[in-house]
């Protein structure tokens, strides 16, 4: 044999070794009567579940060979409606249940670290007890047994490794204060990952309507704005506050079915206190101006009926909070809100 060709044989061979070296694979051992489909997932950029991989049990065994990826990932094992939390990472990784033991994934650092939970003596008598238990006893059993992860996870928020406090923030769903707290943290050292950015919308969206909320607070103030009627006349909202007992702030849209529905109710509210000192200060944010003066004329409102878009000027929205509508606000003839 020529000896360059010996000598390139012999290179492939030992290239196919070391890449085989570096494999995952996930051997699982279910103890269930049955075959079945097992489905490798991990969450996508639409924070939807992303098949990788899909295999069959035979006798409840299965078996995934693939290549990691280039940083450890968190991916769900499903199999029977059930999703299991797993890590890819280099190496071997065995997941083993019974209607005794429970479930236990072993293998490489992150899996072995999160999971370790699952084989504490008091877990693994937790499951021997679901057993023989009743629904009550059962509820308090698993109760139980999820405080115990939990109270793990926590532990490992303060970890060194980045990794081991993404995957430990995942699994808690950031339900503690602690949790929250370290989510600037993780932003900073995984600015793409998805289920961080999620988590990030939601505490920007929580603190909007905290603050929103603090806005249209019983007792604070009126903020004056003007807006505009159907003949194009400007009128000011402080002007119907203060020579009316109570005047009711309504913000609507026409596109808006829950506040259609609301407007339904209000004829014969204003029919019975007009007379007493009430107001309805009606104030659409339809951005199609016309859109809104075709549903008032189908409502045919007999009280204030105005126009005033998000993002324009003295925009109410921006003025008293609004995250939502309909939004009604309530104020006294001295302009406080009641």
């Amino acid at each position: 044999m020529n000896k360059k060709v010996l000598v390139l044989l012999m290179l492939l061979f030992v290239s196919g070794l070391s890449c085989g070296s570096d494999k995952m694979i996930i051997v699982g051992n279910v103890q269930i009567d049955r075959d079945f489909e097992v489905v490798l997932s991990i969450i996508g950029d639409d924070l939807k579940h992303q098949v990788i991989a899909t295999t069959k049990s035979i006798g409840g065994k299965f078996r995934f060979e693939m290549e990691p990826f280039e940083k450890p990932t968190m991916a769900g094992l499903s199999f029977l409606g059930s999703v299991r939390g797993i890590i890819i990472e280099k190496g071997d990784v065995t997941y083993d249940y019974s209607h005794t033991e429970g479930s236990l994934v072993k293998g490489g650092f992150y899996n072995d670290l999160l999971c370790s939970w699952e084989s504490s003596p008091r877990v693994k008598e937790i499951f021997q007890s679901l057993g023989n238990a009743d629904r009550n006893s059962s509820n308090a059993l698993r109760r139980e047994m999820q405080k115990i992860q939990e109270e793990h996870m926590k532990g490992l928020l303060g970890h060194s490794d980045p990794y081991v406090k993404l995957f430990a923030f995942l699994e808690l769903r950031g339900r503690t204060d602690d949790g929250m707290i370290l989510l600037d943290e993780l932003q900073k050292e995984f600015p793409d990952n998805n289920e961080i950015k999620a988590f990030i919308n939601m505490r920007e969206s929580s603190r909007k309507i905290a603050e929103a909320a603090k806005k249209v607070a019983v007792g604070n103030k009126l903020i004056d704005f003007s807006a505009v009627t159907i003949d194009g006349k400007s009128v000011k909202f402080s002007e119907h506050v203060y020579k009316n007992k109570y005047t009711l702030l309504e913000i609507w849209a026409s596109w808006c079915a829950p506040c259609r529905k609301a407007m339904k109710t209000f004829p014969p509210l204003y029919a019975k206190f007009q007379d007493s000192g009430f107001e309805i200060f009606a104030i659409s944010v339809d951005e199609d101006k016309s859109k809104w003066e075709v549903a008032s004329k189908e409502i045919k409102m007999p009280w204030i009926d105005v126009h005033n878009i998000f993002g324009g000027q003295n925009d109410v929205g921006e003025l008293y909070g609004i995250t939502s509508i309909p939004k009604n606000i309530l104020f006294d003839s001295s302009g406080t809100i009641v």
